[in-house]
């Protein structure tokens, strides 16, 4: 089956702690969020939750050489219906927080949701390459916070969206077949941060799609 997008969320900026949204997650398999924080103190975003239940972190990476952080959470078979997304983070005196979300159909809910991971962090960073090591699934997404303008896809990806400094990336490995993926994104010069995930399709595979995943509004 191939992954499909099925909701989209607004995507929330915020400087107060917790950041509640609320999420409608009618047949979604896998609910993913993204947070970028102002702190990069590894332990200062603490944790995601969709009705109450703890989503678990698949990657996290700070932009070199400066205050910002950005985390990706999962969840596995979340509640159905119009549920609180809610991020949490040790301290709110630091500028805004944004969270967004957006869920997929037709992931494989038993794959795991960490060890799926890549990042790339740069303090002076004209672009950088992730590499997913032996990848099965449908959809690779990729996020960046940058300090530059003119960011865009290179090889193996599509730019999706973006808002302010925050970037969308996706890309297609194959749904069966484990193999190196690669996507690579490009900016004029400055800082960067890069963080990667890929979700597995459900059994029986298929080909997945580039269309847009997560609108900021």
């Amino acid at each position: 089956m191939a992954v499909t997008r099925e909701v989209t969320a607004n995507l929330s900026n915020d400087a107060s702690s917790p950041n509640n949204q609320s999420i409608d997650c009618t047949g979604v398999d896998t609910l993913v969020a993204l947070v970028e924080d102002p702190v990069n103190t590894e332990g200062n975003t603490t944790g995601a939750t969709y009705n109450s239940v703890a989503m678990t972190e698949m990657g996290r990476v700070n932009r070199g050489g400066t205050n910002r952080q950005l985390i990706i959470y999962g969840l596995h078979n979340p509640a159905s219906g119009s549920n609180t997304l809610s991020v949490t983070r040790s301290s709110d005196s630091v500028g805004r927080f944004l969270v967004g979300a957006y869920g997929w159909a037709g992931t494989d809910t038993d794959a795991s949701l960490t060890g799926h991971d890549e990042s790339v962090s740069s303090a002076s960073s004209s672009g950088a390459t992730l590499t997913f090591g032996n990848a099965v699934g449908d959809v690779c997404m990729m996020i960046s916070v940058s300090s530059s303008a003119g960011q865009a896809a290179g090889s193996g990806s599509t730019l999706t969206d973006s808002f302010d400094i925050i970037s969308v990336y996706v890309s297609n490995p194959s749904p069966t077949t484990s193999e190196n993926h690669s996507m690579t994104m490009t900016q004029t010069t400055g800082q960067l941060g890069l963080v990667g995930v890929y979700l597995t399709a459900s059994e029986g595979g298929g080909g997945g799609q580039n269309s847009s995943f997560l609108k900021f509004m």
